[in-house]
C-alpha cells in the first residue's frame, strides 16, 4: 500500500484517475481519507511509505512541473 502526504494528513491512493478530459495543468489520483475517496492533484502529495515506483513517479512529476511543462 502507498501512504502519501496531503497537507499534513496521511492518505492512502487508490490509483490514477484517469479520463479523456484530463486536467490540462496536472494529474489527479483518487485517495482514500477518514472512510472517504476523493481525487486530488498529483502535485500535492509527498510519498510517506511508497514502493521505489511509486517515489519515481512522484518525483518526475513535481520534476516535471517545476520545469514549466504542462500536458
Amino acid at each position: 500500500m502507498n501512504r502519501l502526504n496531503l497537507m499534513g494528513e496521511t492518505v492512502r491512493v487508490l490509483g490514477m484517475i484517469g479520463s479523456n478530459d484530463e486536467c490540462l495543468t496536472d494529474m489527479a489520483v483518487e485517495v482514500e481519507w477518514a472512510g472517504r475517496t476523493f481525487g486530488v492533484p498529483l502535485s500535492n502529495l509527498q510519498g510517506i511509505d511508497v514502493d521505489e515506483h511509486t517515489a519515481e513517479a512522484i518525483a518526475d512529476w513535481h520534476y516535471w512541473l517545476a520545469t514549466g511543462h504542462r500536458l
